[in-house]
């Protein structure tokens, strides 16, 4: 050595593999063909052997994660020994080694050769044990003989290690193969044998079926795909709609699985029903892709996203490595396998958590999305849809994403045979009427008093306090003559609801103007009010609500300019969808939302009167500017025209008056509510409405508000400054219930009207447990949507009120007829004959005079499609024409809605 001290260093010949390999092939030893029976021997039981078992697999992994860090920490060869060296001392340490060479490895080897020597010699002594001696003699060769190649090349020991860990596996899975076998040949003798089955146990309730679909669908995919899904497609707008549309399609998916799920209540989701209907073959081919691919790719795709996250906050600064991830994930498979094989109530319950604690973590996502819209990041809706990639290759990519996201919304289907009340998760007409005697349908009494104050007023107060003020404005010319409008406006709404009001208590049966019409003038004129509300007034009103509501839910993200068109029409037709579903699924649910609404509006309306109130504290510069004799009617604008569309706008934010009309069969005790609500209603809407308009004008000039888009929007910036964005927010809210309302009733015109005849008979049916007119509903809301593509709120409006108060003036000479011809009718309620006259006086007016001063086209257009019912009404309602065709939709349309054909509650 040249005196030199020179050492040696231990050459790195351990691999990926190698490593692998050490570990696997030493665990994987005596003891799963040794410690079996001593397992199941002292804890009693095969479940809970099998749990020790999983419970030492985990312990034996959280304690390798321990030993790894350590390893990477002190790089030095000797376990334990090294550690307690660098850590607790060389007292600790040689204590230790001293146990570790003398007595804990050497005890270890020995007791494998032994185990190994056993199994070597026992095909030799098959009818009795083998000699000890022979044994440890054998035992003591397989020690010498792998100290020996240890010792002579470690490369070479290393290449054995992985031969007989290869071996172990491979044994390992011959045995299992094996038991799954044997057990199912078994299986199959003793069910035979005993001519009994056993019975999956009925486990999961609604809540734990709700969270099994939701909880299966809300799992990596909402964290890991929307990266994926923004890069396939390219935009942020189109993101959100291949997202949406990904709902759609499993909220369609799972309906139509539901239905099978009822018609075949057996458990296996795809394949028992392609086994059902397609039969053997096809069915095999199918379980045969699922079992091997798609069921694994997918539970594998899953647990490696949970260890991807399990990991992450290990590995802050890199990406954790392969194998630590992969380890996770197979720990997360095997302990959920064992979970779902023990019990299904604690699986159900595992699910529920993990719902809940996903829940959670999703609304702060979203409330921290909103906090950040707040303090103004909308960068991206900017752009919304630029960069976006139409080709169907791309479109394709990202609904695969999307829908991988969604994936589980089947999951009920595979466990139909553990559910309880499985027809509840979505009953069949056929399921539902085979138990039930047929009998009639009827609308439930669910409005009081307070529900029709709330529906009147709540209706009324919506969009058109905040966007129809600058209209009216313009159109009278002066601040003075405006508040006169308005005022006006309320007291005609006023004698009209009140007239209403006693039609309502002589012929009390639901439909409003329709039903007046019919039961006074008779079927044709009817039919022309019937298709003129369905197809024209109700359904532009619904738009007119809708767009006003998305304009002020966007107004805070286009401050600098006004917002696309495009987005504004989106936001409406999801304000329309979500409005048509709560009508469609609870009578009871539509109510509370009208009367929580109605309290919210009239707590903005109360802040804008306060906020004018205490700006006239402040200054006073600007109201008495606004409304000084000489200034208050300078420019007012005199011709019919311009005098009718301002009472068009007026009247416009007053409509609802009516509301109550056209659900009398829901109204309890409708001889003594209705007429209490319209009066406390439109007492109270004219106060307010005529205090904000005084509001607006205390902090705005008239060339200001008439320039505005969104006046309580530019009142807020004015008044609450940087808190501007509460009266846009208040604004869509309140229109959101006016919505609500004219809903609310606009279907049941619908549903009244065919009812009657005069409308396909599908729409005069109610759904068989809501008890909703839902088919009315729907029907309302495509031509809503319709009407919607081409049409802006001014023109919406001015035709509304044009049509509109044409019927209004032939139902209120009903009214005079009634009172003329017909006196000696029970009338609960009377209102002084005056009133209808001079409603009716206002409604021809508002009816004439734009057309006498200004003609327009449009009105035209208006009138030729009112009269064009004509060709409807002659051959179908009048000589009762039915094509074969339209029967037989009845009749599909009938199953798939759940409805049923529903009778007056009188």
């Amino acid at each position: 050595m040249d005196n030199k001290t020179q050492k040696l260093i231990l050459k790195r010949e351990v691999g990926l593999m190698g490593a692998v390999s050490l570990i696997g092939g030493t665990m994987i030893g005596s003891g799963i063909f040794m410690s079996p029976q001593t397992v199941l021997y002292n804890i009693g039981s095969p479940g809970a052997s099998l749990v020790v078992w999983a419970c030492c697999g985990v312990l034996v992994i959280l304690a390798s994660f321990c030993y790894a860090e350590l390893g990477t920490v002190i790089r030095e060869s000797g376990g334990e020994y090294i550690y307690i060296l660098k850590t607790s001392g060389p007292v600790v340490a040689f204590m230790l080694i001293f146990s570790s060479v003398l007595f804990v490895r050497p005890a270890s080897i020995a007791g494998i050769a032994l185990s190994f020597a056993q199994y070597v010699v026992a095909p030799f002594y098959l009818d009795c044990t083998p000699p000890v001696l022979l044994v440890k003699c054998v035992a003591a060769a397989a020690i010498i003989v792998l100290a020996t190649v240890n010792c002579l090349n470690v490369r070479f020991s290393m290449s054995v290690q992985v031969f007989f860990m290869v071996t172990k596996v491979l044994t390992l899975a011959v045995i299992i193969i094996g038991g799954m076998v044997d057990g199912s040949l078994n299986g199959s003798q003793t069910m035979e044998s005993d001519k009994e089955r056993l019975n999956l146990k009925r486990e999961v309730g609604i809540i734990g079926a709700v969270s099994f679909i939701a909880g299966t669908m809300m799992g990596s995919g909402i964290f890991i795909s929307p990266q994926y899904v923004l890069s396939t497609i390219g935009s942020p707008g189109a993101s959100l709609i291949i997202w949406a549309c990904c709902g759609l399609i499993a909220m369609l998916g799972g309906l139509c699985y539901a239905e099978l799920g009822t018609v075949i209540p057996e458990s296996g989701g795809e394949y028992v029903y392609i086994l059902r209907t397609a039969g053997k073959v096809v069915a095999f081919m199918f379980v045969f892709s699922f079992i091997i691919v798609m069921r694994p790719a997918s539970a594998t795709g899953i647990a490696l996203s949970f260890a991807e996250y399990a990991v992450a906050p290990f590995y802050n600064s890199c990406t954790p490595p392969q194998l630590v991830v992969k380890t996770v994930a197979a720990a997360a498979i095997v302990v959920l396998a064992i979970v779902n094989c023990l019990s299904a109530r604690l699986a159900t319950s595992i699910q529920v958590v993990s719902m809940v604690v996903k829940l959670l973590a999703l609304a702060v996502i979203i409330l921290g999305g909103v906090v950040m819209l707040i303090q103004g990041h909308t960068e991206d809706s900017d752009y919304s849809f630029e960069g976006t990639h139409a080709g169907v290759s791309s479109i394709g990519i990202a609904f695969y994403q999307g829908l991988w996201s969604y994936d589980g919304w089947n999951t009920l289907n595979y466990l139909t045979e553990e559910l309880k009340h499985p027809e509840h998760l979505h009953p069949t007409l056929s399921v539902t009427m085979a138990d039930k005697e047929p009998e009639a349908l009827k609308m439930k009494r669910e409005i009081g008093l307070i529900g029709g104050v709330a529906l009147v007023s709540g209706t009324m107060i919506g969009s058109g306090i905040f966007m129809s003020p600058q209209f009216v404005l313009a159109y009278a010319g002066s601040p003075g003559a405006s508040l006169v409008i308005w005022a006006l406006s309320g007291v005609v709404s006023m004698f009209a609801a009140l007239s209403y009001t006693e039609l309502g208590t002589v012929i009390c049966e639901s439909g409003g103007d329709f039903i007046y019409i019919l039961r006074i003038y008779g079927s044709c004129p009817a039919f022309f009010a019937a298709v003129t509300f369905i197809l024209v007034v109700k359904p532009f009103g619904i738009a007119a609500m809708a767009i006003s509501i998305a304009e002020y839910v966007i107004a805070p993200f286009y401050t600098d300019c006004h917002p696309p068109q495009l987005v504004v029409k989106c936001a409406a037709a999801v304000a329309i969808l979500v409005v048509a579903t709560v009508n469609i699924l609870n009578v009871r649910i539509a109510i509370r939302i009208q009367v929580v609404f109605l309290v919210a509006k009239v707590l903005t309306l109360t802040l804008i009167i306060i906020g004018g109130i205490v700006e006239l504290t402040h200054s006073t510069s600007v109201i008495v500017e606004n409304l000084k004799v000489e200034n208050a009617f300078k420019g007012t604008q005199y011709s019919l025209s311009t005098l009718g569309m301002s009472f068009y706008q007026g009247l416009w934010s007053y409509a609802g008056w009516y509301n109550l009309n056209y659900v009398t069969e829901e109204l309890k005790r409708p001889e003594v509510n209705l007429p209490r609500a319209v009066v406390i209603a439109i007492s109270l809407v004219t106060g307010l409405y005529v205090l904000v308009n005084v509001s607006y004008l205390t902090v705005m000039t008239p060339k200001e508000l008439m320039s505005s888009s969104a006046v309580a929007v530019t009142w807020g910036n004015k008044v609450l400054g940087s808190w501007g964005w509460i009266m846009s927010v208040a604004a869509a809210l309140s229109a959101f219930g006016s919505l609500n309302g004219t809903f609310f009733s606009g279907g049941r015109v619908c549903f009244v009207a065919a009812r009657e005849g005069h409308m396909p008979d599908i729409l005069a049916m109610a759904h068989i447990h809501r008890l909703t007119p839902s088919p009315a509903l729907i029907f309302t809301t495509v031509v809503s949507l319709v009407v919607l593509i081409p049409g802006d709120f001014q023109s919406i409006v001015n035709f509304f009120s044009f049509t509109a108060w044409f019927f209004y003036a032939i139902t209120l000479s009903g009214l005079l007829y009634l009172k003329i011809k017909k006196p000696e009718l029970p009338r609960p309620y009377r209102v002084p004959i005056i009133l209808p006259i001079l409603v009716l006086i206002a409604a021809v007016f508002l009816v004439l005079a734009p057309i006498i001063d200004d003609p327009q086209i449009e009105y035209l257009y208006v009138t030729l499609f009112i009269l064009s019912g004509a060709i409807v009404y002659i051959p179908f309602i009048h000589y009762k024409l039915c094509p074969g065709l339209l029967t037989k939709l009845t009749v599909f349309l009938q199953l798939f809605l759940e409805v049923a054909p529903a009778e007056k509650n009188l």
